[in-house]
């Protein structure tokens, strides 16, 4: 699913369910994660895990820390929901 395709939907499921702004961004950043780590394979606790994922959103050069991996990953992904365009592996 695009990223685009996942915004309009999920701004469809906020108004269905009477979700503020605030309450809709929480919901949505819950679900993103748990779609990540449900369908990506992502181990929050593993270094290797989130230098990865820094490559596959396109990170370079890869950070060295996890605390680094967040800081430069989450702004990245979900400021452009980049993830929502990679392929779950298997």
């Amino acid at each position: 699913m695009e990223g685009s395709d996942f915004m309009a939907n999920f701004d469809q499921l906020s108004l269905q369910k009477g979700w503020f702004k605030k309450g809709a961004k929480l919901y949505r950043t819950h679900a993103i994660k748990n779609d990540i780590i449900s369908n990506y394979g992502f181990n929050l606790t593993i270094l290797e895990e989130w230098q990865k994922l820094c490559s596959d959103v396109g990170i370079e050069p890869t950070p060295r820390s996890i605390t680094q991996c967040k800081k430069v990953s989450f702004h990245a992904q979900f400021s452009s929901l980049n993830l929502l365009t990679l392929q779950p592996r298997l």
